[in-house]
């Protein structure tokens, strides 16, 4: 499965959102197989990748 978002967030605050974004995806539901997040950030949508 794959699916994407984007979020625009300050350099300072990269961190800070990284860690809410992976807390909130990867604990949505217990499964039996875990939930992987990945996160990339750049200035723009080819960067980030």
């Amino acid at each position: 499965m794959h699916d994407e978002l984007a979020v625009e967030a300050k350099n300072s605050e990269l961190a800070e959102v990284e860690r809410i974004l992976r807390e909130a995806m990867e604990g949505v539901i217990q499964l039996k197989v875990p939930l992987i997040v990945d996160i990339h950030s750049g200035a723009n949508w080819s960067l980030a990748k």
